[in-house]
């Protein structure tokens, strides 16, 4: 019977270590100034294990010390600074990137040593003319910057930006105004967007008399390399690479399986929120009334080193159950991240105090993002907008001469939107200007005329979310 425990009690030891192997492409001095004269970054003989990121010939350099002294609060009573908990981490100067082995809290530590919220990105901006359902009849991109005003032509196509970006976040806010000729019609299109990095966006529509154009938009965050955003991290999966792409605002946990069924999360708080001040007083040594300073409790030796702070009463004054036996939450201000042993429950609504939700796919930034929709007639006019700003779509020319002009507010809800707006129709010679409220995915009768001669029309607008 005791083999038999002892059996059981190391296959949940390996189940809640499985190891992972990870890779990240970035700039060699985003890990060390200057390979061969640190003798902290000795070169490796040998690759330290099997792996599909390594190849015959790759040159690679031992990167643990570097990870254990920039992650590891120096000082304090522990008096030395630990190593690494994870089996190894190397740079592989061949493919350009930081590759290591451990489980999911080692990785975490390795991205905090990669300071990955400081990488520069470029942006590549491409904005694509689709004329008639599918072909791209014209097309034009360049490399641009966020804060600076970029402009582009080619022939009768013309593009200006001023797009805002940080390496912290995966969308795009950009003013647009865009020119163009089609069908003997010139087109201007003005608006601010918000739009996720790498995703084609379309941001502009017109359908008339059998003909049809839209208009697309991609920005996608870079290296200086070139390497995307979405491509910086990749892992291991069955003998080969997979893309895994990063969380928006670089928030993330790592959770392993415990024994007597809890779960042990571990959260990296290099960009605390909650609770802010608590842990920042943690940091500073001081005390707060019901956080005790205690000693690494056994049980969590691995994942912690040295002293540490009990905030297990601070979040059930939270909400948080950690009813069970064993249930705990603890601060470690070496590896400078929080450690939650409890149910699943338990976990996510620390996490959701963090700002973290493993429940979404995607985070919400993008809800102001919309579209609107304008049918007269026989002719559709769309175009993409956000709440709060103006979007403007006009064109001239041949059998053209209306301009539309849209302020859309959304409400709290995210269901009701009201719309202030100016609509120029029937070459010029109609106008109506008002408000309106309108409820998402609910066409709405704007109103109608009747030339002399002409049958009466009428205006229908609907207004849906530009990323459903």
């Amino acid at each position: 019977m005791a083999r038999i425990i002892c059996l059981a009690w190391l296959a949940l030891a390996l189940w809640a270590q499985a190891s992972v192997t990870a890779g990240w492409k970035v700039p060699s001095s985003q890990v060390v100034y200057s390979l061969g004269d640190d003798p902290n970054v000795p070169k490796l003989e040998n690759p330290p294990g099997e792996s599909a990121f390594f190849q015959s010939g790759d040159e690679l350099w031992d990167l643990s010390q570097i990870v254990s002294h920039r992650i590891f609060m120096e000082g304090g009573e522990l008096g030395v600074i630990p190593d690494w908990p994870g089996e190894w981490v190397v740079w592989n100067a061949r493919s350009g990137m930081v590759v290591a082995r451990g489980s999911e809290s080692d990785l975490l530590l390795v991205q905090g040593a990669l300071e990955l919220p400081q990488l520069e990105y470029e942006l590549r901006a491409k904005l694509e003319l689709v004329a008639g359902g599918e072909k791209i009849a014209r097309s034009i991109s360049q490399i641009i910057q966020s804060g600076i005003e970029a402009s582009a032509k080619s022939g009768d196509l013309e593009l200006k930006l001023l797009p805002t970006s940080s390496s912290s976040s995966s969308w795009i806010d950009l003013t647009i105004d865009t020119k163009w000729t089609e069908n003997g019609v010139s087109w201007e299109y003005t608006s601010t967007l918000l739009i996720p990095d790498g995703r084609r966006v379309r941001i502009a529509s017109h359908a008339s008399n059998g003909e049809q154009w839209e208009l697309f938009l991609t920005i996608t965050q870079e290296l200086p390399d070139g390497t995307k955003r979405s491509e910086t991290r990749c892992r291991e999966a069955s003998g080969g690479l997979e893309n895994w792409p990063l969380p928006a605002g670089w928030k993330e946990s790592a959770r392993e399986p415990f024994h007597h069924g809890l779960q042990l999360g571990v959260l990296q708080i290099d960009d605390w929120e909650v609770p802010a001040d608590l842990i920042e007083k943690s940091l500073q040594g001081t005390n707060p009334d019901g956080i005790a300073k205690i000693a690494a409790p056994a049980e969590l030796a691995r994942w912690i080193k040295g002293d540490c702070h009990d905030l297990t009463p601070f979040f059930r004054e939270q909400g948080v159950p950690l009813d069970r036996t064993g249930t705990k939450v603890i601060f470690d201000p070496g590896w400078q991240r929080v450690i939650v042993l409890g149910s699943e429950e338990d976990l996510e609504l620390v996490e959701f105090l963090f700002g973290i939700d493993r429940n979404i796919s995607q985070d919400d930034t993008g809800r102001d993002c919309l579209w609107i929709e304008l049918s007269q007639s026989e002719k559709i006019w769309g175009l993409a907008c956000r709440s709060g700003s103006t979007a403007k779509l006009s064109g001239k020319g041949g059998t053209e001469g209306n301009s539309l002009e849209l302020e859309p507010i959304l409400g709290g809800s995210g269901r009701i939107a009201g719309l202030a707006y100016c609509l120029g129709l029937s070459s010029g010679s109609s106008e109506l200007l008002s408000k309106t409220i309108l409820i998402l995915d609910v066409p709405q009768n704007l109103g109608g005329f009747m030339l002399p001669g002409q049958a009466e029309e009428e205006i229908e607008v609907t207004l849906k979310t530009l990323f459903p």
